[in-house]
């Protein structure tokens, strides 16, 4: 399996409000430009999110929306 499904599938292995220290990977640095290409380009960009300087890692919390209209 390639890196970026490795990380594809523990990002979505994640729950819910799960953080994640960067510097746990192996190389920190892959790893975060691993992520920042799978939110660019294989819709993660509501799943997770970066602190401001890249260290931890969260899984969004996942809201679902209201019913409006029955």
């Amino acid at each position: 399996m390639e890196y970026i499904d490795q990380v594809y599938v523990y990002l979505l292995n994640l729950r819910p409000g799960d953080k994640v220290a960067v510097s746990r990977s192996q190389d920190p640095a892959r790893f975060v430009e691993t992520v920042k290409r799978l939110m660019d380009n294989w819709g993660l960009r509501d799943k997770v999110e970066f602190n401001e300087d890249y260290t931890i890692l969260r899984r969004r919390m996942e809201f679902i929306k209201p019913i409006t209209k029955i």
